[in-house]
């Protein structure tokens, strides 16, 4: 495909997707922060459309750029890696956060949305709940991610003002949340109970802060038990989520998002920065994935009493047995 021709699609794409009530020019001056003039010259087809353009117009105006790639549907199509280089790692922790608070804000706001969550692992955000397993999601990756070290044990991390106030509106958020499906598989909470061994057997965490970790842990357990039990995390957010529990293994943090005109799935490399696509073929793949585990695992909202109790038992004897002073590092499966 020639890039004018390519060039005359893009500027299709713009025109048919900006509301009537709108005048396209100043649209693309608004989503490309551009003058009068040079949002004309790309209207006119005179100047193309670099590509960091044609992604941002693409989220703003709800098109996916796969559907301007010739042959994608087919043979290839792109992603989103979210991985904007952010310097120092306090600045990209906080930025991916902002990150996940800007979807949170586009859901609860859509007329429609649908939800599937599957997890092999609790990601940093779900631990909005708990302020000592935050804490300990941000100490883990500072630990990991920092080219110099920024800190020598979990006593020296203090949480900056603004971090904890974008973790409460998170939280806010997440309780006005519609139609979610979570599907977690067995081991979901002992990875991090894992994690939080490791740190503590490197005499990065202290014994009086393993014993709060775990008693955060239990009290998370505990929450989480009390969201699957009733559909809401307490009496004053009732969240339509539904809980399942997986037989199966679940090898990634997977999650389909659909609302409005859009939709995206978000793969997970490691907890922090999803690969998100948006093609619309490998969405529709990924959904029926999702609901095809979900009518494989079992429903434990409001129901699933004695499976559901046995299930959390053994979460808490996990946080018991791995998170004691005396518990050696064992790699547990």
């Amino acid at each position: 495909m020639g890039e004018n021709n390519f060039n005359d699609i893009i500027v299709d794409y713009v025109l048919k997707n900006t509301p009537n009530n709108v005048v396209p020019v100043s649209r693309i001056m608004e989503i490309l922060d551009l003058s009068k003039e040079t949002a004309y010259r790309r209207l006119r087809k005179e100047v193309p459309f670099t590509f960091d353009e044609v992604s941002k117009l693409a989220l703003a105006l709800n098109f996916s750029i796969d559907e301007l790639i010739e042959g994608s549907k087919k043979e290839t199509f792109s992603f989103d890696l979210q991985s904007k280089i952010v310097s120092p790692a306090t600045n990209a922790y906080f930025s991916q956060f902002q990150e996940y608070n800007n979807y949170l804000k586009k859901l609860i706001t859509a007329k429609h949305s649908e939800i599937f969550i599957t997890l092999n692992e609790f990601p940093p955000i779900f631990f909005v709940l708990s302020d000592q397993l935050f804490k300990f999601c941000y100490f883990q990756w500072l630990y990991s991610h920092s080219e110099k070290p920024v800190l020598c044990s979990f006593s020296d991390l203090t949480l900056n003002p603004q971090l904890l106030a974008l973790k409460e509106e998170i939280f806010t958020n997440i309780t006005k949340m519609d139609n979610v499906s979570v599907i977690m598989s067995s081991y979901v909470y002992l990875r991090t109970i894992k994690s939080i061994q490791y740190y503590y057997q490197c005499k990065l965490i202290t014994a009086d802060e393993l014993l709060l970790l775990k008693q955060d842990m239990l009290d998370f357990i505990n929450l989480t038990a009390t969201l699957a039990k009733t559909g809401y995390v307490n009496d004053e957010t009732k969240v339509d989520i539904d809980v399942y529990l997986s037989p199966l293994n679940i090898n990634s943090n997977i999650l389909f998002l659909e609302y409005d005109t859009i939709r995206e799935t978000h793969f997970w490399i490691y907890p922090m920065n999803p690969c998100i696509i948006r093609n619309p073929e490998i969405c529709s793949i990924q959904k029926k994935w999702c609901q095809s585990l979900k009518k494989q695992s079992m429903f434990v909202t409001l129901s699933g009493e004695i499976f559901q109790a046995e299930f959390n038992e053994k979460q808490r004897a996990y946080a018991e047995i791995y998170l004691s002073a005396n518990a050696k590092f064992t790699y547990v499966y």
